[in-house]
C-alpha cells in the first residue's frame, strides 16, 4: 500500500510557484482641456465572465509574466494584446509598484488615441474613460489600483 499524502489543500497551494502578473493602463493628456482619459479593455464574453458577470466591466490589461521577461514588457505585451498598445506610441512610463498581490503596473503615457492596432480575441472592445467614468463603470477590483496611478499621473504630468 502507498503512502499516504498528509500534505493538506493549503500547503500544497503554498509549494506552488506563485504566478506573477503585469499589466498597464495607456493614457494619454487632452491638450484643450487637460483630462486625463485612460484605456481599458473589456474581456471577450466567456462562461466564466457570465458566472462573475464583475468580469465583463472595464478592467486594466494585464496577464502572466512568461518566463525570463521584464515586469515592464510583460506589461507592454499585454497591452499590446488586449488592447492594441504600439509600443512606439508611449511617450513616458510611471511604475506603480506591485498591486493585487502579485502584479506590476503600469501607466504609458501614448502620443495619441489613435496609435493602437487590433486586440486580440481575449478582448471584446476598448473604452477610453476619464477618472469619474472608470470609477462609475470599472470593475471594483481594479478601482483603487486606478486611483493611485490616477494621482501618479496628475502627479506627474502636473507639477511644476
Amino acid at each position: 500500500m502507498g503512502a499516504v499524502n498528509s500534505m493538506t489543500q493549503k500547503e500544497f497551494a503554498n509549494t506552488r510557484q506563485q504566478t506573477w502578473r503585469a499589466g498597464g493602463i495607456p493614457f494619454t493628456i487632452c491638450p484643450d482641456t487637460g483630462e486625463v482619459r485612460m484605456l481599458f479593455m473589456v474581456p471577450a464574453n466567456t462562461h466564466y465572465n457570465q458566472e462573475v458577470p464583475e468580469l465583463k466591466m472595464p478592467q486594466i490589461a494585464k496577464g502572466r509574466i512568461e518566463q525570463f521577461e521584464l515586469p515592464d514588457t510583460a506589461a507592454i505585451r499585454e497591452c499590446a494584446e488586449e488592447l492594441g498598445l504600439v509600443a512606439d506610441s508611449i511617450l513616458s512610463t510611471i511604475d506603480g509598484g506591485v498591486v493585487l498581490g502579485r502584479t506590476y503596473i503600469y501607466a504609458f503615457e501614448v502620443a495619441n488615441t489613435a496609435a493602437f492596432t487590433p486586440f486580440s480575441a481575449e478582448t471584446e472592445s476598448t473604452i477610453w474613460l476619464n477618472y469619474d467614468q472608470f470609477m462609475e463603470v470599472g470593475r471594483e477590483l481594479h478601482k483603487p489600483v486606478v486611483n493611485m496611478l490616477y494621482e501618479k499621473i496628475i502627479e506627474k504630468v502636473f507639477s511644476v
